[in-house]
């Protein structure tokens, strides 16, 4: 089971907030599991205490994995930073956790936002920060509309660059 609201470490901080939401993820785990919960972050901390956020949730939840994502597509990470966000929480979380790599390219907020097909290369060096650091998988967010060519043209061509790869 997946609950896919992303949740952002700095909205739960405050310590009633976490206990509501740790005993509402817990409830749910009861009921169904595996449980996976999907999570990101706007960096408002440090790596250390978003490490630490996601290890107390789960400890405290018992969900089964997080499903992170790298923030690289919605313009929340930068690429360069995301090796010194990705490694603590890998190892706090150990095989607790998948990278989601975002396959998008975002622009605008709110009714203006608008994605397209990200760049190869990026994408590429996402897999490679994930595969370093994640130790069960990674998962693309999201192919069917950035990565094939059923998004279109840029797609398409993202998808043949893909298949080249595997070749």
């Amino acid at each position: 089971y997946y609950l896919p609201q992303e949740l952002e470490e700095s909205a739960w901080a405050d310590a009633q907030r976490f206990g509501a939401l740790a005993a509402a993820i817990g409830a749910i785990r009861k009921e169904f599991h595996p449980l996976a919960v999907s999570g990101f972050t706007n960096r408002n901390g440090s790596p250390g205490s978003l490490a630490h956020f996601w290890w107390d949730l789960q400890r405290k939840a018992r969900f089964d994995r997080l499903l992170f994502l790298d923030g690289s597509g919605s313009a929340k990470m930068p690429l360069a930073d995301w090796p010194n966000w990705a490694a603590p929480l890998a190892r706090r979380l150990n095989r607790r956790i998948t990278i989601v790599v975002e396959t998008f390219s975002a622009q605008g907020e709110g009714p203006a936002w608008k994605a397209q097909p990200a760049d190869w290369h990026r994408i590429e060096r996402q897999l490679e920060i994930a595969g370093s650091v994640s130790r069960n998988g990674v998962l693309a967010f999201s192919a069917p509309e950035y990565m094939t060519p059923l998004g279109g043209e840029a797609a398409a061509r993202l998808f043949q660059s893909l298949r080249q790869r595997a070749e």
